[in-house]
């Protein structure tokens, strides 16, 4: 946007740190993501569009169909700032790796084969 549009003011980083209430249980997949920028208003759009399978074929319902419901966010772009730099915090933290095999821990736990079958705690 910033490449865009070189004239608009610049948008001040928020000191306060986004933390979303845990554990997070999302409504939906998003299956595609649209971004776009209103100028008259200096907001901007996001909108999404989840996974739909048809039932009876197992087949990915096309996110252009107009079936497919959406969901639209409006925000300003101080706002948008603070999600993607939210955003790319997340990604850099990753999965915990585990400190014995040096392997990513999912959600669901991790068997580490250099326990030998023996159950021993990680502590993070």
């Amino acid at each position: 946007l910033e490449k865009s549009y070189p004239n608009l003011p610049h948008t001040s980083r928020s000191s306060k740190p986004l933390r979303p209430e845990m554990p997070m249980e999302p409504l939906f997949r998003v299956n595609q993501l649209s971004i776009g920028y209103d100028e008259d208003a200096d907001a901007i759009w996001l909108i999404a569009k989840p996974l739909m399978v048809n039932e009876e074929t197992d087949e990915i319902i096309d996110p252009n169909n107009d079936e497919v419901p959406a969901v639209r966010f409006v925000a300003t772009r101080d706002q948008m700032r603070a999600m993607s730099e939210h955003a790319l915090e997340v990604i850099s933290q990753g999965r915990p790796v585990c400190p014995l095999c040096n392997r990513r821990i999912d959600r669901g736990g991790h068997f580490c084969a250099r326990t030998d079958g023996e159950a021993m705690p990680v502590i993070f």
